[in-house]
């Protein structure tokens, strides 16, 4: 199942909520999430940022073993794209 996907059945069933009776404050809860829903398809994604030359130099120059060397990049990937 993609997101999208997850989405449309998230939001058909908070529709389906909002229709049932239920508190005042659950219905507000219910419609701020059903608007969050119907605009993340919509959100813009993130371009992805990739290591520099000086990225891989420093990681190369800073570990000494194969495990350490990939915990680095993946550590430095996530703070990029985080």
């Amino acid at each position: 199942m993609t997101k999208d996907e997850a989405l449309k059945l998230a939001l058909e069933a908070l529709e389906e909520i909002t229709r049932r009776n239920q508190s005042d404050h659950q219905a507000e809860i219910a419609e701020e999430a059903i608007a969050a829903i119907k605009v993340a398809p919509e959100a813009p994604q993130r371009t992805w940022v990739r290591l520099t030359d000086e990225d891989i130099s420093e990681i190369v120059r800073g570990t000494h073993n194969t495990g350490s060397f990939v915990r680095a990049i993946e550590n430095k990937l996530k703070a990029k794209n985080s």
